[in-house]
């Protein structure tokens, strides 16, 4: 309920699979709502604690996933992370490359599953926030998914009929042991 970046990811979706595996939902519910402040939904959580703001859209009102349309500096940086691309440095383009831009995400995919699975429509929030998310990494920064990471495309392309996959298996994540 703090972390905004990759710590905070992988414990919302530790978080919904015990709910789930206990049957909480007063618990699931809780957590789906934070999750939805997470991505970029301030009306329904906004608890969390941001380090460097520059790479926010609006730092008065910082959030996981920066909104649709944002734009900063000229810069279209719709679908950015600023808690992970922070970690690269300050604001500055084209970005410092950062594993934590995928990192993160790992958590937030397998939560949004969980979530899915149990009824909530954690892939249409805030505009398609995780689909914004993923081609912030392709097609603004030019970082497609790798090692650990590769598993992340076969699960957007699934929610989202996309086609960022390759052809090739994808690797276990960290949390993850399938696509």
């Amino acid at each position: 309920e703090v972390r905004p970046n990759n710590w905070g990811t992988h414990a919302g979706a530790a978080r919904a699979a015990i709910a789930l595996y206990l049957g909480d939902t007063g618990e699931l519910a809780a957590t789906a709502t934070v999750f939805r402040g997470w991505l970029g939904d301030r009306s329904a959580y906004a608890g969390f604690e941001f380090g460097d703001l520059s790479w926010q859209c609006d730092s008065a009102r910082p959030v996981a996933i920066v909104p649709t349309g944002c734009v900063k500096n000229g810069i279209d940086i719709d679908g950015a992370r600023p808690d992970e691309m922070r970690r690269g440095g300050a604001f500055t383009w084209p970005p410092v490359a950062t594993d934590y831009a995928w990192e993160g995400l790992q958590g937030a995919m397998l939560q949004a599953d969980l979530l899915y699975r149990a009824g909530y429509a954690t892939w249409s929030w805030s505009d398609r926030a995780l689909l914004r998310a993923a081609r912030f990494l392709y097609d603004q920064a030019g970082w497609p998914a790798a090692g650990d990471d590769e598993w992340q495309p076969w699960l957007i392309d699934k929610r989202y009929g996309t086609g960022f996959r390759d052809a090739a298996p994808a690797r276990t994540g960290k949390n993850f042991g399938w696509t």
